[in-house]
Order: C-alpha cells, then sequence, then structure tokens
C-alpha cells in the first residue's frame, strides 16, 4: 500500500478519533449498526500486489449479524457473525485489483436485520511502474509506505455489553386543552441525538412551536440517535363553545380500536430513470380515511439493486385533499437508501403506515417501481 506520510498521519488520526468516539459516546439500544473503514483509509495510493487488506469493525447493541464488503457497488464477500452474539466485530479481507481507481463500500445488518449506511474509502491502485515514476519525481523513498498482507483470520473477541449514554427527550405542550380559535406552544429539548423531527419535518435538538388546531390534534416527535430511535407524542384537545344546553340522553362512548384504511395506491411512473433522464422520479399516492382522523401518514421505502438491499427509510406523505396523501420519491431520496443504487434489477419497494388520532395503526402491502439506470 502507497500513500503520502501526511495523509496518511492525518487518515489516521481521524480514524483514530472516529473510534474513540464511536466506542465511547454511542447511546444503549442502537437500532442502526455503525460501521467503519481502518485501511484502506480514503484517498489512499495503493500499489498493486497480489493482495490489499482490508480492515473494518462495526458495532451495534443489538448484535452485529454480518458485515458485507462492496467494490464499485458489487458484493465481493459477507463475513457471518450471528452465532457470536458480538455486540462489536472485526472484518479481515484480502482484496485483488488492477491498477484503476476503486470505490470500496463496508456495510454491517444488526441481529434485528437493521443495515447501516455504507462505509466508504475511495482508493487508487497503481503499478510497479506508476510507483518508480512517482519515487523519481522526488517523493523520498521513506515517505512511501509497502503493503504488508495481513493474513485472512477470525477476528479476536471483543468485550461486550458497552454502555453508551441514553437518548434523552423532553417534549410538551404549555396547554392541552384549549378553546377553538385558540393556541398552544409545543415545547422540546433533546439530548445525545443525532437528528429531530417535528411531525416528519426536521427541527432543532431544543425549539418551540405555536399551534392553532382547529380539532383535536396529536404532534409527534421523531428522535434518531447512532444507537437507538425513539418517538413522543403530544395531544392538543380542542373544545368547540357548546350552545345553550339542552337535556339529551348522551350515548356511551364506543372505543375506537380500528386502525385508518389504506386504498387506492398508485404510481405516477413506472418505471423510473433517475438522475438524468425522464421520468427521474415517481409520486406515490394513496387515499387514506378514518373517523377519528389520520394526523400522522409516512412512505417507507428502499432500494433493491440485484444482491444489494439499502437500508429502509421513512417519508411523510403530504395532504393532497379529498383523503388522498402523496409523496415523490427521486434520485436523491434513492441514495439515501443505497449508494451507489445504479445497476441491473433495481426496484423501489415500499409500503405506507398512517395512525389515527386514537393511535391506532395500519401498514399497506409493499409495492415496487422499477429503476431503470439511464445515460442521457
Amino acid at each position: 500500500m502507497c500513500h503520502k506520510k501526511w495523509r496518511a498521519a492525518g487518515s489516521l488520526l481521524i480514524a483514530g478519533f472516529t473510534i474513540f468516539l464511536l466506542t465511547s459516546c454511542l447511546r444503549t439500544g442502537s437500532v442502526v449498526p455503525v460501521v467503519w473503514i481502518d485501511s484502506p483509509l480514503d484517498g489512499s495510493v495503493v500499489e498493486a500486489r497480489d493482495t490489499i487488506s482490508v480492515v473494518a469493525h462495526a458495532s451495534s447493541e443489538e448484535g452485529v449479524s454480518e458485515i458485507q464488503l462492496f467494490v464499485d457497488g458489487v458484493q465481493i464477500r459477507t463475513r457471518d457473525y450471528s452465532g457470536s452474539e458480538g455486540t462489536f466485530v472485526e472484518l479481515r479481507e484480502e482484496w485483488s485489483a488492477d491498477p484503476g481507481e476503486y470505490a470500496l463500500q463496508v456495510r454491517a445488518v444488526s441481529m434485528n436485520g437493521t443495515i447501516s449506511a455504507p462505509a466508504v474509502a475511495y482508493v487508487k491502485v497503481i503499478g510497479r511502474e506508476s510507483l518508480t515514476q512517482l519515487e523519481e519525481t522526488g517523493i523520498p523513498e521513506e515517505s512511501v509506505t509497502k503493503d504488508t498482507t495481513l493474513s485472512l483470520e477470525e477476528p479476536t473477541p471483543t468485550p461486550t455489553g458497552t454502555s453508551y449514554p441514553s437518548v434523552g427527550i423532553d417534549f410538551r405542550v404549555d396547554k392541552s386543552s384549549i378553546l377553538q380559535g385558540s393556541c398552544t406552544t409545543l415545547r422540546w429539548e433533546v439530548e445525545n441525538a443525532i437528528s429531530v423531527a417535528l411531525d416528519g419535518t426536521g427541527v432543532g435538538f431544543e425549539g418551540n412551536k405555536q399551534v392553532c388546531p382547529g380539532t383535536t390534534t396529536s404532534y409527534y416527535l421523531h428522535v434518531e440517535a447512532a444507537s437507538e430511535s425513539a418517538d413522543r407524542s403530544v395531544q392538543v384537545e380542542v373544545q368547540v363553545p357548546a350552545p345553550t344546553p339542552t337535556k339529551t340522553v348522551e350515548p356511551t362512548p364506543t372505543e375506537d380500536s380500528q386502525p385508518p384504511e389504506i386504498s387506492g395506491i398508485t404510481e405516477s411512473d413506472d418505471p423510473i430513470r433517475p438522475p438524468s433522464c425522464s421520468p427521474g422520479s415517481v409520486t406515490i399516492s394513496a387515499v387514506i380515511t378514518d373517523p377519528s382522523g389520520v394526523p400522522k401518514h409516512d412512505l417507507y421505502y428502499r432500494v433493491v439493486s440485484g444482491s444489494s438491499e439499502g437500508a429502509w427509510v421513512w417519508r411523510s406523505m403530504t395532504d393532497a385533499g379529498g383523503d388522498v396523501y402523496q409523496t415523490t420519491i427521486g434520485h436523491d431520496q434513492l441514495q439515501s437508501s443505497l449508494f451507489p443504487y445504479e445497476g441491473s434489477n433495481t426496484v423501489l419497494q415500499y409500503y405506507i403506515k398512517a395512525w389515527d388520532s386514537e393511535t391506532n395503526m395500519a401498514q399497506s402491502t409493499t409495492g415496487e417501481v422499477v429503476v431503470v439506470f439511464c445515460v442521457p
């Protein structure tokens, strides 16, 4: 392996600091695994030899079931850890390559099937002749590091049970009951988190928002952390001024235990051809109804390209009127599930979840949209 000392030293310091943060600051109850590449480092220039050593690690409080290694989007190795129940595991793999530029990707899968975002290292492989030319340009020999091949062996068992600080959530409303036409304020404070979304829209870790609902409404706060995710909700009851009271016999209220009804699911285009050809996106719509209202409605999707399966990602659907809710998936959304996603036999898989005001939840069947790679 060959790379300039200043770049290697800087990259090693960054990698070391990243490992320290991951092993000391992640929170308990990991849902999404964390994975990183120790060697070769991103931006390395590597001498083409018989083999090049790839070393990676992954961590998840749920336990890591496998690590997957890809080269330019093609999976070349999967190591199974499902029998070890380890929360911190290691991959060592010997890789051979001709001179050229390559994108190495490593993904981890937790014991519950959750797939991590990929760790990526871009590597340039050069031949001995190119190495000699570099040395003849004046780069001192001592500034070039040769690759030392590591044997492929089982990783040394690592301690389990690492404890991380828990995510802290304070989500409240100033007045949980208001008169129709009045307003109240939602307030939230979140600690040890990566992202926060209020009703599907990203917000800061601390903030407030004035709301003036016309009817009784529930508000949802979704928190993502490196080791867990959590949801909180508050309800604002809207009281309608009563007319002159009359003696009536009120029926005994019945408990609402029925979830919303999801029907009429449609796709605007199939196939789609992102990012440069038309159509470059698909709008997925559905009719969602419930007597108590439908305050929350999300589309869950992922990209499957050949044997590569992307992570499930959710996206809030907007109210298009007439009980129709919809959202659009394009190039950026596809990349958030699988990168790179271009390839043969690529499809977008999706399903819809909806909640009523009594928090009853319904889920649709899974649909598919074909994704075709296109060069304009």
